[in-house]
């Protein structure tokens, strides 16, 4: 191999000769060396330019898809926005619907809270059941006037246990939560 040789490029046939070598000799074989390391890495300069191409096409390549990915990003963001604008107009659409098919009185509207048609109309029929029952209730008779306690006596507390509007409107929400 060229590489190994010695000084004199042969081999070492002037280490066994014992020759020396003049500053001339010792320069000349300096140049050979250089020359010869140079020449095996003389494209290092053009292939190092090549290789800072590349990567500048790749990056800039890379930066365009990365510009695509957020444009993409950003269209299927706001198609699921407008697809969930649609869907809720759409609900509360059909909630209207069935709330004007069964009747329902306005005040029971917000009560609708179902997230299909099958179970808008099941809250609204429990709604009118309850409603119908609060009617079918017989009217308490009116209140009688009590006695106003006398000072020192002890006050005693004889509420009716009849349910109030109040009761009644809350029996009926928590049977439309139920469905």
């Amino acid at each position: 191999m060229p590489d190994d040789a010695g000084p004199t490029g042969d081999n070492g046939a002037a280490d066994q000769k014992g020759a020396t070598f003049t500053q001339a000799e010792v320069e000349k074989i300096i140049q050979q060396r250089v020359a010869s390391v140079q020449k095996k890495y003389a494209d290092y300069d053009s292939l190092k330019a090549q290789a800072e191409e590349l990567k500048k096409f790749q990056d800039s390549r890379k930066s365009e898809e990365e510009k695509l990915a957020e444009r993409i990003a950003a269209a299927e963001a706001k198609a699921a926005e407008a697809l969930a604008a649609q869907e809720k107009a759409l609900l509360e659409a059909t909630r209207l619907k069935v709330a004007t098919d069964k009747e329902l009185p306005k005040e029971f509207h917000d009560l609708l809270t179902g997230t299909s048609e099958e179970e808008l109309v099941r809250q609204a029929d429990r709604i009118l059941e309850g409603l119908e029952k609060v009617k079918s209730q017989k009217p308490s008779p009116p209140p009688t006037r009590r006695p106003t306690p006398k000072p020192g006596s002890q006050q005693v507390d004889d509420s009716d246990d009849k349910p109030s509007n109040e009761s009644i409107n809350e029996w009926i929400r928590s049977k439309a939560r139920r469905s």
